[in-house]
């Protein structure tokens, strides 16, 4: 038994809205799994592929997989994936959501005010 779970790779997956995540089994060893094992398994047209991941910079992250030959990346064992529907990536990120993300409007806060009396630190030619 313990060798034929060797040969397949449990994918949870979570879709849009829904809170419980679903399993699926791909009977390919998960080192070689790819997305084009993945789609051929679930059969989802239109949708973005995002895999939990761990960057050396950031940690835990959910990095987009486009690429069908791709390998597929396994935390712990195990691959999890968020599918989200093409339509609903390319409504969310508009050029004018962009430009207030990188242009924010709130006011910075203000600066902290200074507790010590400035002429009492400088030497008594500048005062």
């Amino acid at each position: 038994m313990g060798d034929s779970m060797a040969e397949e790779t449990r994918v949870i997956y979570h879709l849009e809205d829904q809170e419980t995540p679903y399993l699926i089994r791909i009977n390919v060893p998960a080192q070689r799994v790819t997305l084009a094992d993945f789609k051929h398994v679930l059969n989802k047209p239109n949708v973005k592929f995002f895999f939990k991941s761990v960057d050396d910079d950031f940690g835990v992250v959910k990095e987009e997989i486009s690429d069908d030959d791709a390998r597929l990346p396994f935390v712990n064992g195990r691959v999890v994936c968020w599918l989200v529907s093409s339509e609903t990536c390319q409504s969310d990120f508009r050029g004018s959501d962009l430009q207030s993300i990188a242009t924010p409007t709130c006011l910075a806060p203000p600066p902290i005010e200074r507790t010590g009396v400035i002429g009492q630190s400088r030497p008594s030619s500048f005062q």
